[in-house]
């Protein structure tokens, strides 16, 4: 079973609010929820807001990053097959870069997809409830589209 888990993160130095994903295994008797980010997309099975799958072990960590007119589901196909496969997954919404929140000067301002990835990862690491579930060795990175380009 996949959980999720909304992380409504404040980057106090920057001003910008990162809403963040995280997703993870999750206990087999976790409420299930058909899930699609925007009609009509395909739907997925997921538990939002559950808790970790007893006992906790460190997993790898992917970092999801979308491209613009993106959001922290874009990907969710791709997170719910990594978590199968024994990864955690990070998702990070960008503000004024995803979904239906756009400017144009957001689009260009290239440096904040970096600091928002890299703020949304420290605070996930330094929360101890999440900190609990991955290993700090393995973490690797995944962008689709500017997600990528924007990072690289």
């Amino acid at each position: 079973m996949v959980g999720t888990a909304t992380l409504d993160l404040q980057d106090s130095t920057t001003g910008r609010k990162v809403t963040s994903e995280l997703w993870f295994k999750t206990a087999a008797d976790a409420r299930i929820e058909q899930f699609s980010p925007r009609p009509p997309l395909r739907a997925i099975p997921i538990a939002p807001n559950a808790e970790p799958q007893p006992p906790l072990r460190k997993q790898p960590l992917i970092v999801i990053s979308h491209g613009n007119w993106g959001s922290r589901f874009s990907q969710c196909w791709l997170a719910l097959e990594l978590v199968k496969s024994g990864y955690v997954v990070l998702a990070t919404s960008h503000p004024a870069r995803f979904g239906d929140d756009q400017s144009a000067a957001g689009r260009y301002r290239l440096w904040d997809r970096s600091r928002d990835v890299s703020f949304a990862l420290d605070e996930v690491l330094k929360t101890p409830k999440w900190a609990a579930l991955i290993d700090h060795h393995r973490i690797g990175f995944v962008g689709h589209s500017f997600g990528g380009w924007g990072l690289a």
